[in-house]
């Protein structure tokens, strides 16, 4: 069982007695909310397939940022708590009912987080079958690590070609160069996919930055990581183990404006940090063409020239990495409904 106790922030914390065992947390899993209520059973079902499958013996937080949700997110994610306890050392769940953007909800996670891996992930994603555990292991290579997508759109998931080929054109274009250089100029990241070390939730600097944005929290982050330490190493894994929902409800589509803002931030940031002349003239061309638009802003976007002559230049290695590509696609369709399933069935069982 979990005891609870409620603090004047809005802060929720379900620990067991940790007394009678070893107080170790060796795995965190943070969850963004925010009017989730039709998705996050399936995720919380996900984290517990991660759990029961490859994460027995292990010590597992949870900790749950809602940002203001004005559904019953949150009471379907007590009820599922209460029903699963014994899966976590620890439950946190933060949220005082006010909405104040990703940037706050994104960090308050890390104020929770000790020295162990972690993944936050939004409450609408769903886990894969691949162990996450796992993966957080190439860490201890990498700073970040990120995996391959597959997108999960009504229900379905869809295995994008044209999403997976410039993905391994980013790969290979900047095999050698900084994650700054990969950042600053057009290129595609996998990002519900991030993992990355434990030391850079640590760093004010990099907090306080980004909880200035409102709907966007892993660009700006990438951004700020990748000004402050040049020499970072990035990977991108063969594996699947993110499912990424795309809705009508995304914030790209239902705050565009505000999205629209915080990108122009960020780009103005990279702007103020290049210390080549070279570098401020294609990202403020960059920005330029952002904030353009539309066809006038794609033809004018000096990045997007770059961009095709190196993708032309490694086109053989591109090619290649797609020749090779193993995605078995059934077996992800199979484990998404299973854990839609489950999902079916805890909500009968918590009669939400």
């Amino acid at each position: 069982m979990l005891d609870e106790s409620v603090d004047g922030l809005g802060v929720s914390i379900l620990s067991r007695d940790l007394k009678s065992m070893e107080n170790r947390i060796d795995f965190t899993f943070g969850i963004i909310t925010y009017n989730h209520s039709d998705y996050i059973l399936e995720h919380l079902e996900s984290i517990k397939y991660q759990i029961l499958n490859y994460g027995k013996g292990a010590g597992v937080k949870l900790v749950v940022s809602d940002d203001g949700s004005s559904d019953n997110t949150l009471e379907i994610i007590k009820k599922w708590i209460s029903y699963n306890a014994d899966l976590f050392m620890e439950c946190i769940i933060l949220g005082d009912g006010v909405n104040r953007g990703v940037g706050h909800s994104f960090t308050n996670i890390w104020k929770h987080i000790g020295d162990e891996a972690f993944k936050v992930l939004a409450g609408d994603d769903v886990y894969s079958y691949e162990n996450i555990f796992l993966e957080a292991n190439l860490l201890e290579k990498y700073d970040f690590v990120s995996g391959l997508p597959l997108l999960l759109i009504d229900g379905k998931i869809l295995y994008k070609k044209n999403l997976m080929f410039h993905l391994y054109a980013t790969q290979h274009i900047y095999k050698n160069k900084t994650l700054l250089s990969k950042i600053k100029n057009i290129s595609v990241i996998n990002t519900p996919s991030l993992l990355y070390r434990n030391k850079f939730i640590k760093d004010k600097s990099v907090f306080d930055f980004i909880r200035q944005f409102r709907v966007t929290e892993d660009f700006p982050m990438m951004a700020s990581l990748s000004s402050i330490y040049p020499k970072l190493k990035f990977f991108t894994s063969d594996r699947v183990y993110i499912y990424y929902r795309r809705t009508k409800g995304s914030i790209y589509i239902v705050d565009s404006e505000r999205y629209n803002k915080d990108k122009e931030d960020v780009f103005k940031y990279l702007i103020n940090v290049d210390k080549s002349y070279i570098g401020r003239f294609l990202t403020r061309n960059r920005l330029f063409c952002y904030k353009a638009g539309g066809r006038i802003g794609k033809v004018l976007n000096i990045g997007y020239y770059i961009y095709l002559l190196r993708l032309l230049m490694a086109l053989p290695k591109i090619t290649s990495s797609m020749r090779g590509l193993r995605i078995d696609e059934e077996k992800h369709r199979t484990h998404y409904k299973k854990i839609v399933e489950r999902a079916r069935r805890a909500r009968w069982e918590l009669k939400i």
